[in-house]
């Protein structure tokens, strides 16, 4: 394997990767699709996503070295997590009324944090884990589309 095939697109890594919910899947030139699901995940392999998890559990260390952290308290702490650093934008979801759901820091910790959300805090986490989505070789090949 050449070295060049493991070098990362920096503004893959900076702005996110777009991923369509429908096909499970990079979207097409990493844009949105005109009208499926689809999610802005920057990789975990460069999102600071460790970092930010260790600084919001700092105030509860002592309760986590006892092991009496409550599971809420930690999923809480892992969805804002996310919602700063991995999860950084939505296109095509919709309140139950049709109307719009405009992405927000606050609502991705919500739905990441929720285990009624499950779905989809697992396709984030999923594409936040599928390193190769941000090779440059990926970034090439999609302006080539």
């Amino acid at each position: 394997m050449r070295l060049s095939e493991l070098r990362l697109s920096l503004d893959r890594i900076d702005r996110g990767v777009w991923w369509n919910y429908a096909t499970n899947s990079t979207c097409d030139g990493n844009v949105p699709h005109a009208s499926d699901l689809c999610f802005l995940v920057v990789p975990y392999v460069g999102s600071g996503f460790d970092g930010a998890f260790q600084e919001l559990l700092r105030p509860y260390f002592e309760l986590l070295r006892k092991g009496d952290l409550p599971e809420a308290t930690r999923a809480k702490l892992m969805g804002e997590a996310h919602a700063k650093t991995v999860l950084r934008g939505w296109a095509n979801l919709e309140e139950d009324d049709g109307t719009p759901l405009p992405w927000s820091e606050a609502k991705a910790a919500e739905l990441m944090s929720d285990r009624r959300w499950l779905v989809l805090s697992t396709f984030v986490c999923r594409a936040a884990n599928h390193h190769a989505a941000a090779l440059a070789k990926e970034e090439e090949a999609a302006k080539g589309n």
